[in-house]
């Protein structure tokens, strides 16, 4: 049984995303995962801010995480809603000591 809830990025859509998938015999209530967006920016457990900062660790010096933004919910479907993490990178620049 897949996960109700888990953190998706597809080098087709480049964006990371929460989904939280509906459960058997229950259902994805809309007025709950609305208000999630704001929960899941604060939520020591799901800690947004450490995995934006693994993130930036793994870009190894070629980026920087500079922001991150958990935005609205959107409902894909009546069984499959997605929280879009969006994530502010600056790339590095690199330019030679030789003109």
């Amino acid at each position: 049984m897949p996960l109700p809830l888990r953190i998706v990025f597809s080098a087709d859509h480049p964006e990371f995303a929460f989904e939280l998938q509906q459960r058997p015999g229950r259902c994805l209530a809309c007025n709950l995962t609305y208000g999630l967006p704001q929960v899941f920016s604060h939520h020591p457990v799901i800690n947004v801010a450490g995995l934006v900062a693994a993130i930036d660790k793994k870009l190894d010096g070629t980026a920087n995480c500079q922001d991150w933004q958990i935005c609205a919910t959107e409902e894909i479907d009546r069984s499959l809603h997605r929280i879009p993490l969006v994530i502010t990178l600056i790339k590095k620049v690199y330019r030679s000591a030789h003109p």
